[in-house]
Formats: structure tokens, C-alpha cells, sequence
């Protein structure tokens, strides 16, 4: 597995493996920043990066991006219900005046009560996202997951605090 976190100054990129439930780092890279390339969604120019990074780092596997929060929307909305059928969420997203022809959108969190709840909205511009996935098309890598920088930090805190001895569950190998 490849996880690439595009900055405004440099990309960050580990390169890994799960093996017996502990994810095995094989490489920490700092590479030349991608960002200019991403905010102008630049199909070509991302080709050419994700192909110099599947050179440098000899992995040719499943990619995991995250991205900078500047070009996510986040919003808050009531939610009178706690349903989770999809006629409900699609109805409290255009109550809500979410455009999801022109946005992707993901509703990670909830804030609930016995009878309503508060969801957060994360959105993006469909061609952002679109973009790097024509780009990973391009040199044959599949896309498993794109998230904001924020998901990161959130999961880490989480999972920081149910587990204090995070680095026992990460085995780092050095090449």
C-alpha cells in the first residue's frame, strides 16, 4: 500500500504492507509537493508524479490519499432523526441544499440524542476527487481510499485514546 498526503511544500508518502494485522512500514518519503497539481486538477501532471512515485517507491499496489482540508466544505446540520436509510439522507441532504451532482460528500460524524442528532458534512468538488482517480487510472493503481487531513487527526485521537500503545501495533521495518 502507497498513502500519499498532499501539502502546500512537500508530499508525504509511506509505503507499506499489512502482514498479521500490523501494518509494516517499508519507507517514509518526503517528496516534491503535488499541490499545485491537484488544486488545478491536472490529470497529466498528476499521471506523471503518481508514475514517478510508483518508480521511487517500487510498489505498484492499492493507493490511500489524503488530502489538504482547504478544498473540503464542512458544514453542520440538525438531523430530526436518527435514521440511516438512504431516503432520509437524501432528504436531509437537499433539505440542506447539498449539491451531490456537483459534490462528493461523506457524513462521518454524528452527534446524537434518543430522538434527533447533528451530522457533519464533509464535502468536495467532484473533479478534485475525479481528477486523481483518472490520474491513478492512468498508471494502473486503484484508489482505496481518499479523506481529509482531519479524518487522519480524528482517528488518530480516538484511537489514541483507547489504546495508549499505538506503536506496539505497528511493526516499523527499515529497508
Amino acid at each position: 500500500m502507497i498513502a500519499i498526503a498532499i501539502f502546500e511544500d512537500i508530499t508525504q508518502i509511506v509505503v507499506g504492507k499489512k502482514v498479521k494485522n500490523k501494518l509494516e512500514i517499508k519507507s517514509l518519503i518526503s517528496y516534491k509537493s503535488i499541490y499545485e497539481a491537484y488544486i488545478n486538477r491536472d490529470v497529466n501532471s498528476l499521471t506523471m508524479y503518481l508514475d514517478e512515485i510508483v518508480s521511487l517507491t517500487k510498489s505498484k499496489t492499492d493507493i490511500y490519499f489524503i488530502l489538504p482540508d482547504d478544498k473540503f466544505n464542512v458544514d453542520y446540520f440538525y438531523y430530526p432523526t436518527n435514521s440511516e436509510k438512504q431516503k432520509d439522507i437524501d432528504k436531509f441532504l437537499q433539505t440542506n441544499n447539498i449539491d451531490t451532482d456537483k459534490y462528493y460528500y461523506s457524513l462521518p460524524f454524528n452527534l446524537k440524542s434518543a430522538a434527533f442528532s447533528w451530522k457533519t458534512v464533509y464535502s468536495i468538488e467532484k473533479t478534485y476527487i475525479d481528477t486523481l482517480l483518472q490520474a491513478s487510472k492512468n498508471v494502473n493503481l486503484l484508489i482505496k481510499s481518499i479523506e481529509p487531513l482531519s479524518f487522519c487527526a480524528i482517528r488518530y485521537k480516538i484511537h489514541l485514546s483507547k489504546k495508549p500503545t499505538f506503536l506496539k501495533y505497528i511493526n516499523i521495518v527499515q529497508i
